[in-house]
């Protein structure tokens, strides 16, 4: 066997070796691929950039997220400058695009989770996940910034309670003559802390609808 064929004799029981490691064993993977990385360099594209993305996934599951990140901005770029750009490659892209988008978020850095999330929902706005996630993400951005008022909704809605105990406790006991007055305070606060919580989610769900609109109509 010349040096041609043992290479090629490598490359086919590498992907054969691949192929029989089960699906969720992630740190086999990852053993797989650092101990065969030169000779998965020389695979064929497709297959390669297979592995790789079985390496990506092993490396986000088991939350070795520094290392995922960086590795698959390099992934993704191999991916765009390569000559040929199929269906299968461009489902990968997505998918890693994905993965990245949640580990920001899993981080707390929501500003980039929701520019991924939106870059994903122009090029694919057919796929559930990135939409309701990037809803998600833009629900709690939208929150955060009326947490003023959701602070006084609470404010509101403890008064009402401490009305209520003041009323059974104390008021029809000593002051029955105040008791109408601070049922009539207390059911007002509570009816407005209802009113208020149900108003900044209906704010919220709007100002979620029109981002959503603007990235669609882009």
């Amino acid at each position: 066997m010349n040096y041609a064929e043992k290479q090629i004799f490598e490359l086919k029981n590498l992907v054969s070796r691949y192929r029989r490691i089960p699906e969720q064993a992630h740190h086999d993977f990852i053993h797989f691929y650092e101990s065969y990385f030169n000779l998965i360099e020389q695979l064929n594209f497709e297959e390669m950039i297979e592995m790789k993305f079985t390496y990506l996934k092993s490396l986000y599951h088991l939350e070795m997220i520094d290392l995922f990140q960086y590795k698959s901005e390099k992934f993704l770029v191999d991916l765009l400058n390569h000559d040929e750009f199929n269906k299968r490659q461009h489902k990968i892209y997505e998918e890693i695009l994905y993965l990245k988008a949640i580990a920001f978020k899993d981080e707390l850095k929501s500003l980039q989770s929701a520019n991924i999330l939106a870059a994903l929902v122009k090029m694919n706005p057919e796929d559930i996940r990135f939409t309701s996630d990037l809803k998600k993400n833009y629900y709690q951005e939208e929150i955060i910034k009326m947490r003023a008022w959701i602070g006084l909704t609470i404010s509101i809605v403890i008064i009402s309670l401490i009305l209520s105990a003041a009323q059974l406790f104390i008021i029809q006991h000593f002051y029955p003559n105040l008791f109408e007055l601070c049922d009539l305070v207390r059911n007002l606060s509570f009816v407005f802390g209802i009113i208020l919580f149900f108003s900044i989610q209906a704010k919220a769900i709007m100002l979620v609808r029109q981002k959503l609109k603007k990235i669609k109509e882009k």
